[in-house]
């Protein structure tokens, strides 16, 4: 196949480059979102974790270690497990 160069000139094109032009969109598009995905689910989970009163310095700064340095794993463990902290008597008044 024969495409243009930014030149102007003609271009050769081989065999990989004649494959799906939109591929490399989508694959950029799918890390990005990954990427965003990550951040949120880090955001959130550190979040919940400064708010968190029951939790001793030593097991906040592990969560928070954990939560940054196991991408996407990390915040999902926080989360659905180490939400769960004391749970509190309501208070009559």
């Amino acid at each position: 196949m024969i495409g243009t160069s930014a030149d102007g000139g003609r271009l050769l094109l081989g065999p990989a480059e004649e494959h799906d032009v939109l591929l490399p969109a989508a694959y950029d598009t799918v890390w990005s979102l990954t990427l965003v995905v990550a951040v949120v689910l880090a955001v959130v989970a550190l979040v919940h974790l400064v708010r968190r009163k029951d939790l001793t310095s030593t097991q906040a700064a592990l969560w928070a270690l954990g939560v940054l340095l196991v991408p996407v794993a990390g915040p999902i463990v926080y989360l659905l497990i180490g939400r769960r902290g004391k749970v509190r008597a309501p208070t009559t008044g």
